[in-house]
């Protein structure tokens, strides 16, 4: 599952085409859940809405949470939902890592970087 901040970054990306070609032939599956659906539709820019929006992904149901606990909100939602659901969870947010990494520590947790070199291997 990637986190919301990572599509800004991928759209941005020399290897954009790359990355499209392996979640749309099916060699990596990208995951979102409603909370990133809804700030996805909330993208001003027609460019950067259109882009984001033509790279494939399935959207799962995010995980309940009582009360979060903490100021991340949606963003914990975001990462409990990664736990549950997805290989791996891609942040930037350095933050979010070290969270996430703390609570889960059985799951990988990638950055751009890592996220885009596992891709760049699988094509």
């Amino acid at each position: 599952m990637i986190d919301t901040n990572i599509f800004d970054k991928m759209i941005a990306d020399e290897y954009f085409p790359e990355i499209w070609q392996a979640v749309s032939s099916g060699m990596v599956k990208l995951l979102t859940c409603e909370i990133q659906e809804e700030e996805i539709s909330r993208i001003q820019n027609p460019r950067k809405l259109q882009l984001i929006q033509s790279i494939p992904r399935q959207v799962v149901p995010q995980v309940s949470l009582d009360d979060p606990g903490d100021d991340l909100g949606s963003d914990l939602r975001i990462a409990h939902t990664a736990a549950k659901c997805a290989d791996a969870f891609v942040t930037e947010d350095k933050k979010l890592q070290e969270w996430y990494q703390e609570h889960y520590p059985n799951h990988p947790c990638l950055n751009y970087q890592d996220f885009l070199i596992l891709i760049l291997r699988s094509v």
